[in-house]
């Protein structure tokens, strides 16, 4: 299921000069970002407000830095054209309150502080959502998902809540951002030998080319090892199907409905997005 990542200053804010170093970092993280957001692991979380960071774009330096078009034109592209996988939370009305803490690498220049002050609304509608102390919303660590160092925040901001940075490797620390609907009679149905072999592929698995007796092993991207499918086992008992839950990171109920009607089910992100 996808994580909701907000995007950092350092990577919606070009309304200032920025190194290249620095524009090279964004331009990695922006690919990764993008991959994540297209295979339905992440997806995008921004305001009205970030939006509106587009058209401050420090254009004179277009010419000698020409991937700063390319960053221009895949903001521009989650900006304008919001799909499922980029959403704009929904703030009317939501006081600022105190600023959130800007990552150690940001400097207070350009839109920074508008983005604490939008990060801040973006924490008290999350925190109305939450669960005691759990994140479904973390801040996207430029570094990280370029493949460097995780930055962090200032030593003064340790007991303060916050947004966890984060990068690739660490979305698992988030909570499920989506309610899911399940079909009402889930518990009475059974998937059928056939339709798991059709339809784990949603999942993540890959069924084998051959069987090895009576059995197709489906192998997972990164894990230990496969399932195993039976044509001998039909239906697929509820416990075979409970197997995937640790392969895959998706509870039952949800693994059950993509073997059993091949979809997705319909997710509700938990908090108020804009249409």
């Amino acid at each position: 299921m996808a994580s909701l990542l907000c995007p950092s200053p350092i990577i919606l804010d070009q309304s200032f000069p920025r190194d290249e170093a620095i524009l090279r970092t964004v331009g990695k993280a922006l690919g990764e970002l993008q991959g994540l957001a297209e295979r339905g692991t992440i997806a995008i979380l921004l305001t009205d407000m970030l939006k509106l960071f587009v058209r401050d774009f420090d254009w004179n330096r277009a010419g000698p830095y020409p991937l700063l078009m390319d960053i221009h034109n895949l903001l521009v592209s989650w900006c304008l054209q919001p799909n499922e996988v980029i959403l704009t939370a929904q703030l009317e009305g939501v006081g600022a309150g105190e600023p959130h803490p800007l990552p150690d690498d940001c400097k207070e220049v350009g839109n920074a502080a508008l983005w604490a002050e939008e990060a801040a609304k973006l924490l008290y509608v999350h925190d109305a959502a939450a669960h005691g102390t759990e994140f479904f919303i973390g801040i996207a660590c430029p570094q990280a998902f370029a493949g460097l160092k995780k930055c962090g925040y200032p030593e003064q901001a340790a007991q303060i809540r916050k947004f966890p940075l984060l990068g690739p490797c660490d979305l698992a620390e988030l909570s499920d951002a989506f309610t899911w609907e399940y079909p009402n009679n889930l518990h009475l149905r059974s998937v059928s030998y056939g339709d798991a072999k059709r339809n784990v592929h949603l999942l993540g698995g890959t069924v084998a080319e051959t069987a090895v007796g009576s059995h197709y092993k489906v192998s997972f991207m990164g894990a230990p090892r496969p399932w195993v499918l039976d044509y001998n086992e039909d239906p697929v008992k509820d416990s075979f199907v409970g197997q995937l839950v640790p392969i895959t990171g998706f509870p039952f109920e949800y693994v059950k409905t993509v073997l059993l009607e091949g979809r997705l089910p319909r997710g509700k992100p938990r908090i108020r997005m804009t249409a």
